[in-house]
């Protein structure tokens, strides 16, 4: 810079360092992405969970059914993009884990049967609209779910039963919801 005017050569330099600034956060991202999946799925195995692979090996299933876990113990499961289903049957976790599943952006079949998931925490699903089959059955959960539910745009199968939804609750799901298969079935 002479006398305050800008000059070509610093303004160049000066897009080169932004530039390269720039570069090096996108790589640091990347590099923060990847180290977060490989440490989540480290603790995933040593949580003995059962997973499959795609034949690009990415993660596409969890099962930690029949685990003793809470849910402080589930690592991030957001760096799994191409997760496709969850399954935690007869666990104790109580759905503070859900903000994080949430944001796999595939997931199309979640199976908490028999966990003590509340309505509270079902919020952190709200708007998973990849989500087609999900069963809670055996969950604390109930017609305050209703809203969250709803927001399953591509749900086709919804397993209810033995939670603490009323009857008027399944039969509103069933009259605002007709193309889901909602389990218990309407009463006749």
């Amino acid at each position: 810079m002479l006398n305050g005017m800008i000059t070509w050569d610093s303004l160049r330099l000066a897009f080169l360092s932004v530039s390269m600034l720039t570069g090096l956060l996108s790589c640091s991202c990347e590099t923060s992405t990847q180290v977060s999946k490989e440490t989540s799925l480290k603790l995933l195995q040593q949580l003995k969970a059962e997973l499959s692979f795609n034949e690009q090996d990415q993660l596409i299933a969890i099962d930690l059914s029949e685990r003793d876990l809470a849910d402080a113990d589930i690592p991030n499961l957001s760096p799994f993009d191409e997760l496709r289903e969850f399954h935690a049957i007869y666990t104790p976790l109580r759905g503070e884990f859900l903000t994080t599943l949430n944001q796999c952006r595939k997931l199309e079949v979640l199976n908490l049967y028999a966990a003590p998931i509340e309505d509270t925490h079902l919020n952190n699903l709200d708007g998973a609209t990849s989500l087609k089959k999900v069963n809670l059955a055996g969950t604390n959960i109930s017609g305050a779910s209703i809203p969250v539910i709803k927001s399953w745009q591509n749900l086709k199968e919804l397993e209810l039963g033995d939670t603490s939804f009323t009857l008027e609750a399944i039969e509103k799901l069933h009259r605002e919801l007709p193309e889901v298969e909602i389990y218990p079935v309407r009463s006749s």
